[in-house]
């Protein structure tokens, strides 16, 4: 086994339940939230149904950017079936990151320093390679690692890993710029 130096991320994803019982939670509050407000005040039934399809539709949105509805009939069909969606991540020798899409295609990215590691989830943010500053923002690709979306030794190896490990042997980018305009 290598050490844990050398150790280098390359992980699938697998749809986390706890993230999607999360995210339901929300939008079931949120339509809960609606409907109260449909029953109280009756001049808002038009824009309260309105709210209630946008939720809806928002949770199916969400559930399958988490990587639900990939599977069995909703495979490859209608507006449920996300071919960008990011199934695998490796981190190359020389700092990239490998994003695998269900598409079979493959997005190398650098890490970019809005990403979070807290204790149950780990967010990271991805900008593409080779695209100029002014379209980074819009390009960045977020990935929600959540406990249950890996094994629990993958899960807690990049954890430590990813808060242990320096910004350049991470592909963080932008460091070097924080650290020019930071005097302190």
């Amino acid at each position: 086994m290598s050490s844990f130096l050398e150790w280098r991320p390359d992980f699938k994803l697998i749809p986390s339940w706890s993230a999607a019982l999360f995210v339901s939670t929300l939008h079931v509050i949120s339509l809960l939230t609606v409907i109260w407000l449909m029953v109280s005040y009756k001049s808002l039934i038009v824009v309260g149904w309105c709210s209630v399809v946008a939720v809806t539709l928002s949770l199916f949105g969400s559930l399958t950017l988490l990587g639900f509805f990939q599977e069995g009939r909703f495979q490859k069909k209608g507006l449920l079936y996300r071919k960008r969606r990011i199934c695998a991540v490796v981190q190359e020798q020389a700092g990239e990151w490998s994003l695998h899409l269900a598409d079979g295609s493959v997005q190398l990215c650098l890490l970019s320093g809005a990403s979070v590691v807290s204790r149950f989830v780990i967010f990271l943010s991805f900008k593409p390679i080779g695209r100029g500053k002014l379209f980074a923002p819009l390009l960045t690709r977020p990935l929600l690692i959540a406990t249950d979306s890996v094994s629990t030794q993958t899960y807690r190896r990049l954890h430590v890993w990813l808060r242990w490990q320096s910004g350049e042997l991470l592909g963080l980018t932008g460091l070097g710029d924080r650290d020019k305009n930071n005097r302190c």
